[in-house]
């Protein structure tokens, strides 16, 4: 799937996320691909996004540990590397902070990105650009914050730092994308 694709440059799903492709490809109904990486840099898993916004793995594919590197090049000791969650929101804080970012996919994938960035670059600093959700617990029965759980245990496991975007408790954003959709993308 990911040989046959097409460049992503127009797709709709960027479009309304008002994000670049950043080497991504669609396929020919227009649905984004983005490929999931082992540590040697070959694609084990697709992500496979639809212009709406609907979200799926290659069925049967793992994603533990996986995930796709924006900036790859430009990984140094003397730079943060962010982690984020998803793609929309990795591309939208690789545009505004020009930062080497790696996508986990999920919160259940940040420990085990962590884990596998810090083999393979020691000496770099991992930054969890972390999902804030802030409507979890207000819901009834409360249920935790998983974004901020999630990325504050990967920090703590490899000695990283997590940045967290706030919210009031009326506005429905969770994330670094939303955030700047919101104050703007200069307020980060």
């Amino acid at each position: 799937m990911w040989m046959r694709g097409l460049d992503a440059t127009g797709n709709a799903y960027l479009a309304r996320k008002g994000v670049l492709p950043h080497g991504m490809r669609q396929d020919a109904t227009g649905k984004l691909l983005v490929p999931l990486k082992d540590e040697r840099g070959w694609i084990r898993n697709l992500r496979i996004i639809d212009p709406d916004g609907g979200k799926i793995f290659l069925p049967d594919g793992r994603t533990h540990g996986y995930f796709t590197l924006l900036g790859a090049q430009e990984v140094s000791p003397r730079r943060p590397l962010l982690v984020a969650e998803g793609f929309a929101t990795a591309a939208a804080l690789r545009e505004m902070l020009g930062l080497p970012l790696a996508i986990a996919f999920n919160s259940g994938n940040l420990l085990p990105v962590a884990l596998e960035l810090k083999g393979r670059y020691l000496s770099v600093r991992q930054v969890f650009a972390a999902d804030n959700d802030h409507h979890l617990p207000q819901r009834d029965p409360p249920l935790p914050n998983v974004g901020k759980k999630k990325a504050q245990e990967a920090a703590t496991a490899v000695g990283g730092l997590v940045l967290l975007p706030e919210f009031a408790p009326h506005q429905e954003g969770t994330d670094w994308l939303d955030f700047a959709d919101t104050y703007g993308p200069n307020v980060t």
